[in-house]
């Protein structure tokens, strides 16, 4: 069973900690964390004792090579963040709680402008299908995408806006998070949403720390479950302008949802509570 499965009942069956422990956090150079942070900050405020944390920036590095790190503890890091997958869990720790709520998981598709009306007409899986969706090497999202039937062409990130413009295919998936901010870079201007639809599937970044420290797993997971208790997480999430300024232009309730299924190897996502995931709210 997956170790993703037995964090809340650790926690439940564990003392609460009293030692006061110092985070390192490597962050990552390919995403603007600030959020993530803030929230891994709330978690060990709302923890017992009295934790500290440090950032240490790391280079643009593999997937991979982010793991090795925090395996050996590159430059004294014990914390990591990265997305939804199973097979971290054979060395690194989970922090069972989607930071983002599950936002990640839930795609816009960009299209070239000219190709408007021609793609306009996506409103299900079977419709999608016919499609080649653009996504990067190595995303841990990509074995949802192809075991749902999907046909995806792959790249590097920096390449992908110029494939789609070159029309190497003919969608490109963007959390909903990420895309509004994307599309206002310069040069992006011949690009636009599909309108009505969006597609969604259980993901989301998560805390990951090495696979002996069940101590640091259990501060985290404390931190956040008090900090969804006494409404702070939610405030946090609420109150977060990119957050906010995503859901008011993505307009769920304007967009017909195209839900994937969550592939039996990663089934154990589905046993994290409702609680925790925005989905509970939009799901239909």
């Amino acid at each position: 069973m997956a170790r993703i499965l037995l964090v809340f009942a650790v926690i439940l069956m564990v003392s609460s900690p009293t030692r006061a422990e110092l985070f390192r956090f490597g962050l990552p150079a390919t995403h603007d964390f600030q959020y993530e942070l803030a929230a891994i900050r709330l978690a060990l405020d709302n923890a017992p004792g009295d934790h500290e944390l440090e950032v240490v920036e790391l280079p643009v590095v593999s997937t991979k090579r982010w793991v090795e790190m925090l395996e050996s503890g590159y430059q004294g890091i014990n914390l990591g963040v990265g997305g939804y997958d199973p097979s971290l869990e054979q060395t690194l720790l989970p922090v069972s709680i989607p930071l983002t709520r599950g936002l990640l998981g839930y795609r816009l598709m960009v299209v070239r402008e000219d190709r408007l009306d021609e793609l306009s007409n996506i409103h299900s899986l079977e419709s999608l299908l016919p499609l080649q969706i653009g996504s990067g090497y190595a995303w841990p999202e990509n074995s949802i995408l192809w075991q749902n039937g999907i046909d995806l062409v792959l790249g590097h990130y920096e390449n992908l806006w110029a494939m789609l413009a070159r029309k190497r295919f003919d969608v490109f998936h963007r959390g909903v998070q990420e895309v509004f901010v994307e599309l206002s870079v310069p040069g992006r201007e011949n690009f636009a949403i599909v309108p009505g639809v969006a597609l969604a599937f259980r993901f989301d970044y998560f805390l990951y720390v090495p696979g002996d420290r069940q101590d640091l797993q259990r501060i985290l997971v404390q931190g956040l479950v008090n900090a969804y208790e006494n409404g702070r997480f939610m405030a946090l999430f609420e109150s977060d302008p990119i957050i906010r300024e995503s859901l008011r232009l993505a307009d769920f309730d304007q967009r017909e949802v195209i839900w994937l299924e969550t592939p039996e190897n990663r089934a154990s996502i589905d046993y994290i509570p409702d609680r925790y995931w925005h989905d509970s709210v939009l799901r239909r």
